[in-house]
């Protein structure tokens, strides 16, 4: 929240913007604020993307690949 508070902080703040309609200036200033921020959102984005991916598809592959080593294991003796 406070990345989006410092995007919107030259127009009144995210409050101001659900007050009235904004107007050209308003949209060209929040459309600034956003392309000067784009490398950090980008970056948020990868690691919340990141740590989704580990836990939807990496964390169950490496419980099943370690339940079959462990399963293995007792099967030998």
């Amino acid at each position: 929240m406070k990345v989006i508070e410092e995007i919107t902080a030259r127009v009144g703040g995210s409050e101001a913007l659900g007050e009235e309609e904004p107007g050209l200036t308003e949209y060209r200033q929040l459309a600034s604020n956003l392309w000067s921020r784009a490398d950090e959102l980008i970056g948020a984005l990868l690691a919340v993307l990141g740590v989704h991916v580990f836990r939807i598809f990496l964390l169950p592959l490496l419980l099943v690949g370690g339940l079959f080593v462990v399963a293995r294991h007792y099967a030998r003796d």
